[in-house]
């Protein structure tokens, strides 16, 4: 029966039969009484510094009222699931209309998972019924509190779009890191972009390097200080990966671990290309023509490439202007000119040209894009009807085995009008010995320049001891021939293994001299091939030398380091013929590389490494920083010889020039100078430099290595020395005389009256402390009026103290001179003040004649000595 939602009365009516004797009818009524479902608990989740978290009874807890019933018979189903996480009953996933009991919640076997990491508080919740054998609930909703972690890193990171070639700032919106907690985040660049760089837009008061950085900060972000710039290349595409890792403010009160706070990630790169590229001509040849007669004009003549990657060579249009010896016209139609034609033209092969005049000349082009315009000349040569072996490489086949003859290893070139390549035929009168010739299957003694090129031509070996084929041909170009031969070389099975390295050790050489290269520093070999047939093909050549080979035909070198050897092969190094010639001065190593082939495999990229043994003896020396009065151990961080090949011999440094302000000595024999030092010494920390307590702030010593034996020395080197000056000098006092003022004047004190000097102290850091003068007060010239009792030795210098008199005639201040951390004794600045007097001294008659002059003029004319009247200032004190 279905399961009721309220209480329900049942009955059933009955008659009861005692032999012939039935009873009336009576009923016997049923009460079912209504189960229902009492949710006790229904508390949220609350997920905190987690992903995942069990469901408690604490959290969910119901029981059914009316009835008797186990944990295990009470379930849940989940009528919704969760949008922010999931849940899980024994670690499998719940879905929709899944079920779990009140027994699995009590036993902790219900989770809930929350999926990803949320930057903000959120909430999440599911329905779900209760139900059972007796009875189904109405829905009900559990919720669940998430907590963001406030360590949880949310990152913005939309890319960057810009245009080739520009540059263009990484803003907020692009890309940006920030948790909860802090916005303080570094960047640090794990690979740098390809056809780009990252700069940063330095403020005006920084030094920093802003070129291609590799780290930046959410402020360089904010700021909008972080570029990216474009190299200009065609490239659609670039990116960087980076590190983002919280700098600061991230932790909470549990200290989260700062280190753990990053995120990695990719800023992608979306470059829109432009057409800012000129095309660039990339078939650049003669064009030969038969005289007075025609010839395609095709891509094999003349090409040109546009470096815009987006952009369709066959679109480029070339334009030509007046030809002297010769017209360029549509191939299906011969009467009409051409002076515009497409690269696809070229292609196709719709342009023909037509000789006449002159065998040599040469026409201007013109080449577009439609852009950007560029120009060149086409050279013309005519002559008479030829056909030249273009390509004729021979053909490599294993034992037994076939391989295609294609136009990579045999091709002609003529002057002919050829339209297709079929009219190029090749018939073959001296068949291969050990093989045989086949087109399309089938044994054949003639093929086209088609077949070449399609690659229907297979030569296949007869699987003999054999090892070399050959077969001659005669070429037929409609009525010129031209005979000629190609060479088949076979393999053995074990060819195809590599050549075996078994030397390759470092070359050691004199600087500006040449070292053979022998088989014990290089050697190559394989079981099945001489060593004339390992080549070596230098690939990279030596910076600082080159190569040569003695040729004994010649009776000299050959190779200079202008033209130097490129290829050489094992028997050549097994001869002693090779040298490595050393050519530039003051390096110590150099390598070339070099890819060794046995015809068949090759060994790419060997590395041969050269240490070079200098001239000169290679010392470096670094400065160094010491304290007034100290003494530092010369060790091998200040005086060392960089070079290896030293490495065992004991030097002796001299010292060319002594230090000026102190001594080298030897620790064992204390304040005996030294003018020579070994290398050992220098190693056992012996050697020390003694300064001399002086107030020098700077000071150096020069060395060198002139080693006799060797016949080597090195260049000088010079030390230098920064002192940091100890403050251990009081002050002196110089100049203290008596000041003598005027009555109630303002005077002004110079460093002759009052002067005090200290060999590690300025002007500046001289100060004076004064008690209050008896008979005036200290002012600054600035501010006469206000009274001072601090002054330093730089004011009077400058002019600037001035004493101002006021009261007694004498006086004076006590005064003491510190410079921060010495004191001169106390002394006292004694002060007299003189009233201003003016005396008669002479006062005489004067006596003069009518109509002359003034006897004290002519007095005064003459140079007259003794003045008739005389005025004296004196001061009385």
């Amino acid at each position: 029966h279905e399961l009721q939602s309220a209480n329900v009365t049942e009955m059933f009516m009955f008659t009861v039969n005692i032999g012939s004797m039935t009873s009336e009818e009576l009923v016997f009524p049923i009460v079912v009484e209504w189960v229902k479902f009492k949710l006790l608990k229904n508390n949220p989740l609350e997920i905190d510094k987690g992903k995942k978290q069990a469901l408690t009874s604490e959290n969910l807890h119901a029981v059914l009222e009316g009835a008797r019933i186990s944990e295990s018979g009470l379930h849940y189903r989940s009528v919704t699931v969760p949008k922010r996480g999931q849940l899980l009953l024994n670690g499998e996933i719940l879905k929709q209309n899944s079920s779990f009991s009140q027994k699995d919640i009590s036993a902790r076997k219900v989770e809930y998972e929350l999926i990803g990491k949320p930057h903000e508080d959120i909430e999440d919740a599911f329905s779900f019924q209760l139900f059972s054998k007796q009875a189904v609930s109405r829905i009900h909703n559990f919720h669940v509190l998430i907590k963001a972690d406030v360590n949880t890193i949310s990152l913005i990171n939309k890319g960057l779009v810009l245009i080739e070639g520009e540059g263009e700032l990484i803003t907020q919106a692009e890309l940006y890191a920030e948790t909860l907690n802090t916005k303080n985040f570094l960047y640090t660049i794990t690979q740098s972009p390809r056809f780009g760089k990252l700069k940063r837009i330095n403020r005006s008061d920084s030094t920093d390097s802003n070129d291609n950085i590799t780290t930046f900060t959410n402020e360089d972000i904010i700021g909008q200080r972080l570029m990216y710039m474009h190299d200009d290349s065609e490239s659609t595409h670039d990116e960087f990966m980076f590190v983002a890792a919280a700098t600061g403010g991230a932790a909470d009160n549990s200290k989260a671990d700062l280190n753990s706070v990053s995120v990695a990630g990719t800023f992608t790169i979306t470059i829109q290309l432009r057409n800012d590229e000129k095309p660039v001509r990339v078939v650049d040849h003669v064009f030969h023509v038969v005289r007075n007669g025609q010839r395609l004009v095709t891509t094999e003549d003349l090409r040109y490439h546009d470096p815009d990657s987006d952009f369709n060579d066959a679109q480029l249009l070339y334009t030509r202007r007046g030809i002297q010896n010769g017209d360029l016209v549509l191939v299906n139609d011969t009467s009409e000119k051409l002076f515009q034609f497409s690269q696809a033209d070229l292609e196709q092969k719709r342009v023909l040209f037509v000789h006449h005049g002159a065998d040599s000349g040469r026409f201007v082009l013109f080449v577009t894009d439609g852009k950007h315009y560029t120009s060149s000349l086409l050279e013309v040569s005519a002559s008479d009807p030829y056909v030249r072996i273009a390509n004729n490489t021979g053909l490599l086949v294993q034992k037994g085995q076939e391989k295609s003859l294609t136009t990579a290893n045999l091709s002609v070139n003529t002057n002919l009008f050829i339209a297709d390549e079929s009219e190029i035929s090749y018939r073959v009168f001296l068949p291969p010995k050990h093989g045989a010739l086949y087109l399309n299957d089938i044994q054949a003694e003639s093929f086209t320049q088609n077949d070449l090129k399609n690659g229907h031509v297979v030569y296949r070996h007869d699987n003999s001891n054999n090892l070399v084929d050959k077969f001659n041909f005669t070429i037929k170009v409609k009525h010129v021939l031209l005979d000629g031969g190609a060479t088949v070389r076979i393999y053995l099975e074990s060819h195809q293994r590599a050549p075996t390295v078994i030397h390759n050790s470092n070359l050691l050489v004199d600087e500006g001299k040449p070292v053979k290269i022998s088989k014990k520093s290089l050697q190559v070999t394989h079981e099945d091939n001489l060593p004339s047939e390992i080549i070596y093909k230098v690939k990279i050549a030596p910076a600082h030398g080159y190569l040569r080979r003695f040729s004994e035909a010649e009776g000299y070198y050959v190779g200079t380091e202008h033209k130097p050897v490129q290829y050489f092969t094992q028997q050549d190094l097994n001869d002693g013929s090779i040298q490595y010639v050393q050519v530039r001065a003051n390096q110590l190593r150099d390598s070339f590389t070099v890819d060794i082939s046995n015809g068949v495999v090759e060994l790419p990229g060997i590395l041969i490494r050269i240490d070079i043994i200098p001239k000169l003896i290679p010392v470096e020396v670094h400065n160094f920083t010491i304290r007034e009065g100290a003494s530092k151990a010369l060790t091998e961080d200040f005086i060392k010889v960089t070079s290896s090949h030293f490495a065992e011999l004991n030097f002796e440094y001299s010292v060319t020039e002594k230090p000026k302000h102190g001594h080298i000595e030897n620790s064992r024999f204390p304040g005996l100078p030294l003018l020579s030092f070994t290398r050992q010494q220098v190693e056992q920390e012996f050697i020390y430099y003694i300064h001399d307590d002086s107030e020098s702030l700077q000071d150096n010593f020069s060395i060198m290595i002139n080693d006799t034996q060797l016949r080597k020395e090195s260049l000088l080197r010079t030390i230098f020395i920064n002192i940091t000056s100890v403050n251990d000098e009081p002050p002196t006092i110089v100049a203290n005389k008596i000041f003598k003022v005027w009555v109630g004047s303002v005077t002004e004190i110079t460093k002759n009256d009052l002067n005090a000097e200290d060999k590690d102290s300025s002007p500046g850091e001289l100060v004076y402390s004064v008690t209050p003068p008896s008979n005036g007060h200290l002012a600054l010239k600035s501010s006469p009026n206000k009274h001072i009792l601090n002054f330093t030795q730089h004011h009077i210098n400058n002019g600037q103290l001035v004493f101002v008199h006021n009261g007694a005639m004498s006086g004076g201040f006590n005064f003491q001179v510190t410079d921060g951390l010495n004191f001169a004794p106390r002394q006292i600045f004694s002060i007299t003040a003189g009233a201003l007097v003016i005396n008669m001294e002479e006062n005489n008659d004067l006596r003069i004649f009518p109509g002359a002059d003034s006897a004290a003029q002519q007095s005064s004319d003459k140079s007259l000595k003794c003045p008739f009247f005389a005025c004296k200032l004196k001061m009385n004190v």
